[in-house]
């Protein structure tokens, strides 16, 4: 929770404040900074082997912190920049809430009573089918926002690269700080990072009227593109083979 909803804001509000000029585009980018974890955060932590359990675990907690600090740092930092209220989507916190709830206690329940059917799904069909998924949702991503290309300056990827970094390094050294083990560090760090996108996608359309809601996305959609896309696939692929070199 403090590398979630302290360092996170705090950072992607100085990084905003130092490389946006737009305060829109402060706005876009404080609001992923403040976002809970994501789904794509469970994901990766499983490709890497880290603790699958704390990650969910993590993730849902996050989710449930959100509805009071995103709300926070958004009234206290968000609402100056624009000089307005800013609309906070609590329907889609909820709905976040129980995409994760509900599928994990259905996972819960097969494993308790299928134990070795639960095991085969781990060991053959859990990675790739995690892989595929997210090779498909940035894929799908890049060819629905190809505008943003155009739009997007130098500022937006140093600050998405930055922020993505920043969390991943305070978020695993912190941990280790704390004396985790491997795959809590690797959990940490992941959940510090990958911020659910979505809950700030939402929240900026239901805020701000076109164009400026599109101006605001842009660091957000360089974050998501650069951060939790290749960034972490060329860790991964780091990673897969210094696995199979050992």
């Amino acid at each position: 929770l403090i590398c979630q909803f302290l360092l996170m804001p705090i950072m992607a509000y100085g990084l905003g404040y130092i490389f946006l000029e737009s305060n829109y585009e402060r706005l876009g980018f404080l609001f992923v900074g403040c976002s809970p974890g994501g789904a794509n955060s469970n994901l990766w932590t499983n490709m890497f082997g880290g603790d699958i359990d704390l990650s969910v675990t993590m993730t849902f907690i996050s989710t449930l912190f959100s509805f009071a600090m995103t709300t926070f740092w958004i009234y206290f930092l968000g609402t100056p920049l624009v000089a307005k209220h800013i609309q906070i989507p609590y329907i889609q916190l909820a709905v976040a809430l129980g995409s994760l709830f509900i599928p994990v206690s259905l996972g819960i329940v097969f494993k308790r009573y299928q134990p070795q059917k639960a095991e085969i799904v781990k060991k053959y069909v859990s990675k790739p089918f995690f892989l595929i998924i997210l090779i498909i949702f940035p894929t799908l991503a890049v060819y629905s926002n190809q505008f943003i290309f155009f739009l997007m300056t130098w500022r937006h990827v140093v600050c998405g690269v930055l922020l993505g970094i920043l969390g991943y390094t305070f978020g695993a050294g912190l941990a280790a700080l704390f004396c985790q083990n491997r795959g809590q560090i690797i959990a940490i760090s992941m959940e510090t990072a990958i911020q659910n996108a979505g809950i700030a996608y939402v929240a900026l359309t239901l805020a701000l009227k076109s164009p400026y809601n599109d101006i605001a996305r842009l660091p957000m959609i360089a974050f998501i593109l650069l951060t939790t896309g290749p960034m972490v696939f060329v860790f991964y692929a780091i990673h897969f083979i210094g696995k199979r070199v050992r």
